[in-house]
């Protein structure tokens, strides 16, 4: 039988129970009560967050306690939330505007489950940075405002140097970055699965080759660096469709560069000095020639400011610009690869476009 002294614990030994107790945490029980009785200041404070009331507190004390409002406040649009009870769940009962320029913040009681926030002027004047270099008067960091468009901002700098080259202006934006990678993969995706369609046995009419090339340049381009490049015309202004601003976005005006890119099918993608003299044909030439599978008839050229025209034997070629030869894909028409690859092609060339103009 057991005695008396068998019920009672130990010190430092809990009593045992069908279940393990949970200890006494007596700063969790405290840090939980705190936060109960806490009400939540956010906006233009110097130090927005809970703050622990003990029952009732003016407006006034409560902004004070949260270090005082900012010098981008808005005074005359305050947002006392009023919280209520409702079918179990905690739910705003209503919201009310105190203009504190006609009202004192301390004839202001709060009490009961609220929230108080501070909103901060609507800024037009400042919403981001951008930055413009190279053959720019003032080149720099500049703090542009809500509606501000990228001619708007080239005039702010001065304008271009006498030696620039706006024809080569690379324009980029952060946002676009992403979108651009997500749609080479996918494009690249798109190619490989086709192919995987093709027959093995159709190599020995001449498809194998052509499916390896298109396959190369998937990979390139799945593998290449995005720029977030946008195509832009620095030298005009569309009022129909201006270019407004983000922050992140950078400008780079470049010299006229001195050479032409030749990418696609050609024996060696390269880059060539550039000279007035020279045609398609010249520069096809000094990458080494055409490819067996060159598809000479539907080379294009992409300008340095991103757009692409059709390029023949005696075209000249503007300095700075891409040269792309795409591969034929007479056995693949089943699949549309011709187009394919030329998609493939213009998005490898802006590019090289991006790297090449910009050093």
């Amino acid at each position: 039988m057991g005695t008396l002294s068998d019920s009672i614990p130990k010190i430092g030994e809990a009593k045992k129970t069908s279940e393990p107790s949970k200890p006494y945490n007596k700063t969790t029980t405290n840090l939980q009560k705190i936060l109960s009785s806490s009400r939540f200041i956010s906006g233009a404070v110097e130090y927005p967050g809970f703050y622990p009331i003990a029952n009732n507190i003016n407006l006034a004390r409560l902004i004070s306690a949260a270090g005082g409002l900012t010098t981008t406040a808005d005074r005359k649009r305050i947002e006392i939330v009023n919280n209520k009870i409702k079918n179990g769940r905690i739910v705003i009962d209503k919201v009310n505007l105190v203009d504190l320029d006609t009202v004192d913040g301390s004839s202001i009681e709060l009490s009961g489950e609220f929230a108080v926030n501070i909103p901060n002027y609507i800024n037009d004047a400042a919403t981001g940075v951008v930055t413009l270099s190279g053959e720019i008067l003032r080149p720099g960091e500049y703090l542009i405002k809500r509606d501000e468009t990228l001619h708007d901002i080239i005039e702010r700098a001065g304008g271009f140097t006498s030696v620039a080259y706006p024809l080569g202006a690379i324009f980029t934006r952060k946002s676009l970055k992403q979108s651009q990678k997500e749609s080479n993969n996918l494009l690249a995706s798109q190619v490989e699965e086709a192919v995987l369609s093709v027959s093995q046995s159709e190599d020995k009419s001449g498809v194998g080759e052509q499916i390896q090339a298109v396959l190369s340049y998937a990979k390139q381009l799945r593998e290449q660096e995005v720029s977030g490049r946008l195509s832009v015309n620095v030298l005009q202004r569309d009022k129909s469709g201006p270019v407004y601003l983000q922050s992140g976005d950078v400008l780079v005006i470049p010299k006229r560069p001195g050479h032409v890119s030749v990418i696609g099918s050609v024996q060696k993608d390269t880059i060539v000095s550039y000279s007035e003299s020279k045609n398609f044909n010249s520069y096809i030439a000094t990458a080494g020639g055409l490819t067996r599978i060159a598809d000479d008839s539907r080379s294009y050229i992409v300008l340095p400011n991103g757009e692409s025209e059709p390029v023949y034997g005696e075209s000249i070629i503007p300095p700075g610009s891409v040269i792309v030869v795409p591969p034929k894909t007479d056995r693949l028409s089943a699949l549309s690869f011709t187009e394919v690859a030329s998609r493939i092609l213009g998005n490898i060339a802006l590019s090289v476009l991006a790297i090449n103009n910009v050093r």
